[in-house]
């Protein structure tokens, strides 16, 4: 009774599985192409390096901001009072008190070029007035007239030594630009990487469904196996004790079988979480559909040189450019540094015009550059030097600009020398899983005939029934190891795939471009 009703949980949870599967391979088609393609819009991982992109451009948009256009205003208003001395000519017209008001107006505009030009165009207005009957010259005016002064001013300074020419002005800009660039092909590299392991979570919830397939295939062995055993039993050609050590037998299976199925579960839910799905989401992944990749379709063969696959990496490894491209920012960096420790020489120049004119309207804050009474030209050239005599700060950078570049040349180099020896790992593993995915088949092969001719004898009474147990149970173990054997292969595929760059090109950050038959072909 309780063994019936074991079954009945058993067959009851089968169908609820069964029919979660079916609604969820309606649901999420699971295939390698779609779940590719979803890894793109939905890791995590993914999404946080295309923010560090942008952190990237915010910090080239702040180098740039050396380069903008700049306005420049100004206005001040004063109004004051002066007791004036009882000698001075003023005092008995403004009864010893002189009122004055001033407005003082500048504006311009300013920019600093990358060839480390400065210029500045500005116009600066100043209105002056006071309660004195008498203007400057010391003649009769009315109280409170204003005397006005307008000036055009441009000015230019251009370094002559330190700061000359956009390499040093624009290091910054250039160094920002270089790391966008870094920052973009570390991207690549993240994507390739985060496919790989994708790649390795589709294998694994492929492997657990066909292993549940096998488990679920050997329980109709032993069911088959049971059905025999009962007729011999009938014929007295078996004994009925025999029947218990197959019903164990078949509750074993059925273990197996449940195990199988939250194996399955758990792969369902991992590759949901390497795509960056939530758990309902992962849930509701269908069934996979693409199978284990063949030795014969994958372009393999025993002759695979360990230097073609070096070559491949140098040129398509992403990561490896990617520092390539934080080096040649710290060179900038570099040459900017040594360009710091040159003394600084400045060529000035300028020149300014502009008048004076007397009156309140308002037009007479334009005047004065018409009027030739007044009227003020001036030119101006000269040089400014500085040069600090210890120079810390300049040697101190350099020093710091220096031990950075060094650095990242050791890091380039020990990551040639990782990826070397990485590629010389994933080669071998992959011969070698070609390899053990041949025994693994042959041994299979071995088993089914061995099996089969067991059966026969079995049901002949040439053999016993622990005999046939025995065999039926390596057999499940060949479909295992030639499970693992193919998964095995898979994975060693990819990898290689991974290690050279291949797996995904640079600049192929679109899942459009996405190449299926990266999953499938070595690397050529």
């Amino acid at each position: 009774m309780k063994y019936s009703a074991y079954l009945l949980c058993f067959a009851i949870s089968f169908t609820i599985i069964t029919s979660k599967g079916q609604s969820i391979q309606d649901d999420i088609p699971c295939d390698l192409s779609n779940v590719a393609e979803m890894l793109i819009d939905r890791n995590p991982e993914l999404q946080r390096q295309r923010y560090r992109i942008l952190q990237s451009r915010a910090n080239r948009q702040t180098a740039t901001s050396a380069f903008d256009y700049r306005l420049l205003a100004s206005l001040t208003q004063t109004r004051g009072q002066q007791n004036l001395f009882s000698k001075d000519d003023r005092f008995e017209s403004t009864n010893g008190l002189l009122e004055t008001q001033d407005l003082i107006y500048s504006s311009g505009l300013q920019r600093t070029f990358r060839t480390g030009l400065t210029s500045t165009l500005s116009v600066d207005y100043s209105r002056l007035s006071n309660n004195s009957p008498f203007d400057q010259f010391g003649d009769a005016t009315p109280a409170n007239t204003a005397e006005n002064f307008t000036t055009l001013n441009l000015s230019l300074s251009q370094p002559l030594i330190q700061g000359r020419g956009k390499k040093f002005t624009a290091a910054f800009e250039n160094a920002a630009a270089k790391e966008i660039e870094s920052s973009e092909l570390n991207l690549t590299f993240i994507s390739s990487n985060e496919l790989y392991l994708m790649s390795l979570a589709y294998w694994a919830y492929y492997g657990s469904y066909q292993r549940l397939e096998i488990f679920k295939e050997n329980e109709k062995r032993v069911r088959r196996v049971l059905e025999i055993t009962e007729e011999l039993v009938e014929a007295d050609r078996k004994a009925r004790n025999e029947l218990l050590q197959i019903q164990a037998d078949l509750v074993n299976q059925e273990r197996q079988t449940l195990q199988a199925q939250q194996e399955l579960y758990d792969a369902r839910q991992n590759l949901g979480r390497q795509i960056g799905l939530e758990v309902g989401e992962s849930t509701r992944l269908g069934q996979p559909t693409d199978p284990f990749p063949e030795v014969e379709g994958s372009d393999y063969n025993a002759d695979l040189q360990l230097e073609r696959f070096l070559e491949l990496a140098r040129d398509n490894r992403a990561d490896l450019q990617a520092l390539i491209k934080s080096r040649e920012a710290l060179e900038i960096d570099f040459a900017r540094a040594q360009n710091n420790l040159k003394p600084r020489l400045d060529l000035t120049g300028s020149f300014s015009y502009g008048g004076v004119d007397a009156g309140n309207e308002i037009r007479r804050a334009i005047t004065p550059l018409s009027a030739i009474p007044g009227r003020n030209v001036q030119f101006g050239l000269g040089l400014n030097f500085q040069f600090p005599l210890n120079n810390n700060a300049a040697q101190a950078d350099l020093l710091r600009t220096k031990t950075a570049l060094s650095d990242q040349q050791v890091v380039i180099d020990n990551q040639i020398r990782n990826i070397e020896l990485n590629i010389s790992i994933a080669l071998n593993n992959l011969n070698n899983s070609v390899l053990r995915l041949d025994k693994a088949q042959q041994t299979l092969q071995f088993y089914q005939e061995v099996f089969e001719a067991e059966q026969v004898k079995f049901q002949n009474g040439l053999t016993t029934l622990l005999n046939l147990i025995l065999f039926q149970e390596r057999l499940t173990l060949a479909q295992l190891d030639f499970l693992t054997a193919q998964q095995e292969f898979a994975g060693a595929l990819v990898n290689l795939r991974n290690e050279t760059g291949t797996l995904l090109p640079i600049g192929a950050l679109s899942k459009e471009l996405i190449d299926f038959r990266s999953f499938y072909q070595i690397p050529d």
